[in-house]
């Protein structure tokens, strides 16, 4: 075990999005950094969902934001809308020879329940950083991958209000009082 309140900074990247139980991550950074320290934990931007227009997109829909419809043909409706919206693109195959992106189990978490895990470890957030901007949807990198990268690219800025949007990545700011 390493000491408690010891630390000054405590880094945590591609580690939220494969914990079953992301609070105890918070919990345990608290116990190892000393007071006015720094907690930067990097995750997966749930909300970036809204501007794929792919699976993730429809499964954001379906699963979050309309998953208390109890009425049955309103869902199957709420469905059948976004499959003809995402122009049929799902379900998607996966090559079974290839381990993709969209093939390895991991947890999106929207920047406020990120926030809210730090808030309740004891931390004080100080921002989100955003990372890995989208200047459209990705599925239409191919038609230019050159030009959509640079235009991807420029838009990096961290604290832009549309990385909540636009970036699939962010990273919580959080000082220990």
């Amino acid at each position: 075990d390493a000491p408690g309140d010891a630390w000054d900074v405590v880094i945590a990247t591609g580690v939220l999005p494969h914990l079953t139980r992301p609070a105890a991550l918070f919990e345990e950074a608290h116990r190892l950094l000393r007071p006015g320290g720094t907690l930067l934990v990097e995750f997966r931007n749930r909300t970036f969902a809204l501007t794929t227009f792919n699976e993730y997109t429809r499964s954001f829909f379906l699963n979050v934001l309309w998953a208390d419809v109890t009425n049955g043909l309103l869902a199957a409706r709420a469905e059948f809308f976004l499959d003809l919206r995402l122009l049929g693109q799902l379900p998607l195959e996966a090559d079974p020879a290839h381990i993709g992106f969209t093939d390895i189990p991991a947890r999106f978490h929207r920047r406020a329940e990120v926030e809210h895990m730090a808030t309740t470890a004891g931390f004080v957030p100080v921002g989100t950083h955003w990372y890995h901007y989208h200047a459209a949807p990705p599925a239409l990198r191919d038609a230019d991958p050159v030009g959509y990268d640079a235009a991807s690219l420029a838009m990096e800025d961290p604290d832009d209000w549309r990385g909540e949007y636009l970036a699939s990545a962010g990273v919580l700011e959080a000082r220990k009082p």
